[in-house]
């Protein structure tokens, strides 16, 4: 009986020791150089842009970790910009995250009219990722959420001055595939685990022509 006590009590030490603090830190980088808003960089036309703001959505995580096991954080949505892209993803039972897996977006279930749980704007508390934005990433009840919003400024003439203006907004739960990318995490410290990853803007513009779109909205953009 004594031993059953002892093995009983180092199993939940095991399981405490293993809660550790994770966080997922997704930098913006074009072309590997940090993202500095109102920096001017080359897109892969070679085609000079700047933004003023770049901001998505994050949704549908899961955690694959410790030999396979997956920790399910779906029904979690997140919101990244420029500027603040660190998320805490929790208190969470892992030790070793192999890989993760999400969509960029709002998950169709949630998103308006078609979504069998989706609720009006208004609804949601004013801190929460589906509340208003300023930028604003509700285009309305009938199109739902855009997955992307960003802007800024492209060289039009080739003479390396952004000068033109152009919007981007994506939308459509036909825009919302779903990827799963093999991670190696940081540990800091004994109950912290840190993820990183890298957002290469210039593959989301690649073949857009920045230069020349204006506003591109929709499901296709």
């Amino acid at each position: 009986m004594r031993y059953f006590i002892i093995f009983l009590l180092f199993s939940s030490v095991t399981h405490v020791n293993a809660q550790r603090n994770v966080f997922l830190k997704i930098y913006p980088k074009v072309n590997g150089t940090d993202l500095v808003l109102g920096d001017d960089y080359l897109d892969q036309q070679g085609v000079a842009f700047s933004l003023d703001y770049f901001n998505y959505y994050l949704s549908g995580l899961s955690i694959t970790h410790d030999g396979g096991q997956v920790l399910d954080l779906s029904d979690t949505v997140f919101i990244l910009k420029a500027n603040d892209f660190n998320l805490y993803l929790g208190f969470l039972n892992v030790v070793s995250i192999e890989s993760l897996t999400f969509s960029i977006g709002v998950p169709p279930a949630i998103n308006t009219v078609s979504g069998a749980n989706a609720i009006d704007i208004s609804l949601y508390p004013q801190d929460h990722p589906l509340s208003f934005q300023d930028p604003s990433m509700y285009w309305g009840w009938t199109a739902g959420y855009m997955f992307l919003v960003c802007a800024g400024n492209a060289d039009s003439d080739a003479d390396g001055i952004t000068d033109t203006y152009f919007e981007l907004h994506n939308l459509g739960n036909h825009n919302y595939p779903q990827t799963t990318l093999p991670v190696t995490q940081t540990n800091v410290g004994n109950d912290q685990v840190d993820v990183y990853l890298d957002c290469n803007i210039e593959q989301w513009f690649k073949n857009v022509p920045l230069q020349t779109i204006s506003i591109l909205h929709g499901s296709n953009s």
